[in-house]
């Protein structure tokens, strides 16, 4: 396939909570390899399509999202991850009394296609995890409690369970959120580096708006659950109605 094929195909999404239109009608394309920026004020609803695709902890009430050709609007959350479709979360989710180590074999069984692809990979998992671990810069912590962790080591770990399920498409949320000057430096490297190396495509949602840009081949702005800019990094900088919305959320 070349650059250019579409992998996430997302078509007239949307999403409410009563009367409260948390999406609406939302459509975009991720490619192969791409990194796809997603950027809006809070509560523009962007953590909430992220949910949307991944089925964790809802469906959307209409539209159509395709991975690779397969329908997910209706797949439970283990299936969607075994097709390589997997995500991170804002605030970092461990299993704080499990080591470092415990927590990535268990992102290769819940990954597992199957059975006997679990007990087929046992053998090989903690190997695999270790290598998972060195990549992020976190196997001198193998033993440790993921309770125990930074901030940042903790959403380094979130970022290797989820490379242990063997992803085609990662979503992070907010993975540069609370972290110092030089933790976002290397939490970009890091990112970039998977896109390059492993050949994941990524889509990023990020308030710090240099970093997301630089980071990104395209970028959507989503506003009161609405798309109101699409495309390169520079061309979204500088569309009238971005500019205002932000301003506007600064001002407010």
């Amino acid at each position: 396939m070349s650059i250019m094929s579409t992998i996430l195909d997302v078509k007239d999404v949307s999403k409410n909570f009563g009367k409260l239109e948390a999406v609406k009608n939302v459509n975009f394309q991720v490619y192969e390899n791409e990194i796809y920026g997603i950027a809006g004020p809070n509560g523009a609803g962007k953590t909430t399509l992220f949910n949307l695709m991944t089925g964790i902890p809802y469906h959307p009430d209409t539209g159509t999202i395709r991975f690779y050709g397969k329908h997910l609007e209706r797949m439970p959350p283990h299936k969607i991850s075994r097709l390589g479709f997997v995500r991170t979360f804002q605030k970092p989710i461990t299993l704080p009394d499990e080591t470092v180590i415990t927590n990535v074999m268990l992102g290769s069984y819940y990954g597992a296609k199957s059975k006997s692809d679990i007990f087929d990979q046992t053998r090989n998992v903690r190997e695999k995890s270790l290598r998972i671990l060195d990549y992020v810069g976190l196997v001198n912590k193998e033993k440790a409690k993921a309770g125990g962790l930074t901030t940042f080591e903790k959403k380094k770990l979130m970022l290797a369970s989820a490379f242990a399920m063997n992803p085609k498409l990662i979503l992070l949320d907010e993975p540069l959120a609370g972290l110092s000057a030089q933790e976002i430096q290397e939490a970009s490297s890091l990112i970039r580096k998977s896109n390059l190396e492993k050949k994941i495509a990524i889509v990023i949602i990020e308030h710090n708006m240099r970093c997301l840009m630089d980071l990104s081949k395209r970028v959507m702005v989503l506003h009161h659950g609405e798309k109101i800019a699409e495309g390169k990094p520079k061309e979204v900088a500088e569309d009238k109605t971005v500019v205002e919305v932000y301003v506007g959320a600064i001002s407010l």
